[in-house]
């Protein structure tokens, strides 16, 4: 993976975001949250987002804080999962997927068209 990166959807938000070397980075829609996100249906603290390094690069997961309403990706419900480029997470009413350089090299372009 080249750099990583956030494409988020909330509510009427739309947002583009590198996290490249963050080791953290949590969700939610409140003050103590890194991204906090206009959804009223996203908890205070919602998920988190982190890295471990190994051999091979780097590798993302995402961490549920326990949360009654959950976080899905690609529709499965999780709690500690590893990340993947082009995996959508979901949680609140918000959308979130999980991109690489080579991903945001296709999108760019498109939306400057439009």
């Amino acid at each position: 993976m080249a750099f990583p990166a956030l494409h988020i959807f909330s509510q009427s938000e739309e947002q583009l975001i590198s996290i490249e070397g963050i080791r953290r980075v949590s969700f939610g829609r409140g003050p103590g949250t890194d991204v906090c996100l206009p959804d009223v249906f996203m908890r205070p603290k919602h998920f988190e987002i982190y890295c471990v390094n190994h051999v091979n690069g780097a590798q993302y997961f995402l961490y549920d804080y326990g949360t009654r309403d959950g976080v899905t990706v690609n529709g499965n419900p999780v709690s500690n999962v590893r990340l993947r480029a082009g995996d959508v997470i979901e949680a609140g009413g918000s959308r979130i997927t999980f991109r690489d350089c080579d991903d945001l090299v296709a999108i760019l372009p498109e939306r400057k068209a439009a």
